[in-house]
C-alpha cells in the first residue's frame, strides 16, 4: 500500500464553537486539517466543516467525514479538537508532539489506518515507558488517582480479574497478569 501523503492524508478534528485549534496551524505543512464543528446550528458562512447532528460526540465527525469522502480516502489521522488528551501517550499527552512525530507512512502501510494509542500487544509502545498493570503504573494510580493515564491504565487489569477470577486467592489455571507479549483477543 502506497500514500501520496501531502495529498492523501488528513487530519481530522471535531471541534466544539468554544475549542482552541490554533495549535493545528504548525501541523498545517504536514497534515490537510479537516476540522468539524460538531455543537454548533448550521451556518454556511462557517469556515469549520459540519456534521448533520450533534449526535455521539466525535464519532459523528468522524464518520461524516467517512461517508463525504470515503472514495477518495487513501490515509486519514483522526483526533480529538483539544491539544492535550488524557489518553495519548505522546509526552505530556500532547497531541500536537504526537502528530509531529509521528511516521505516516509507517504508522499507516500494514492497514491504511492505526491507533495513536500505544499497544503493547503490537510493540507501538516504547521500551521505556511504564507497562500497563506494571508496579509503577499501579503505584502511580494510587498517587495520583486524579491521573487519567494512570487510572486507565491499571482498569483493564483489574476489570480482568474481576471477570475471571482470581482477586479472592482463587486458582485460574492460567496466568493473571498480562507481559508486553500477551494479547487479550474478545
Amino acid at each position: 500500500m502506497s500514500f501520496d501523503l501531502m495529498h492523501a492524508l488528513f487530519r481530522h478534528v471535531p471541534r466544539s464553537p468554544n475549542g482552541d485549534t490554533t495549535w493545528l496551524s504548525s501541523l498545517a505543512d504536514r497534515y490537510h486539517l479537516c476540522i468539524y464543528n460538531v455543537d454548533a446550528p448550521p451556518d454556511e458562512t462557517s469556515e469549520y466543516l459540519q456534521v448533520p447532528a450533534n449526535r455521539g460526540h466525535e464519532a459523528m465527525a468522524y464518520l461524516t467525514f467517512l461517508i463525504d469522502n470515503y472514495a477518495e480516502i487513501a490515509g486519514a489521522v483522526f483526533v480529538h479538537g483539544s491539544r492535550w488528551a488524557w489518553h495519548n501517550d505522546a509526552p505530556d499527552y500532547d497531541n500536537k508532539a504526537l502528530l509531529a512525530a509521528l511516521d505516516i507512512k509507517r504508522a499507516l502501510s500494514v492497514s491504511g489506518y492505526h491507533n495513536l494509542r500505544c499497544d503493547w500487544s503490537t510493540s507501538t509502545c516504547l521500551r521505556s515507558a511504564p507497562a500497563q498493570g506494571s508496579l509503577e503504573m499501579r503505584l502511580q494510580s494510587t498517587i495520583s488517582p486524579w491521573s487519567a493515564r494512570a487510572a486507565s491504565d491499571v482498569a483493564p487489569l483489574r476489570a480482568l480479574v474481576s471477570i475471571f477470577g482470581g482477586a479472592d486467592g482463587s486458582s485460574l489455571n492460567g496466568r493473571l497478569h498480562l507481559g508486553r507479549t500477551d494479547t487479550v483477543r474478545s
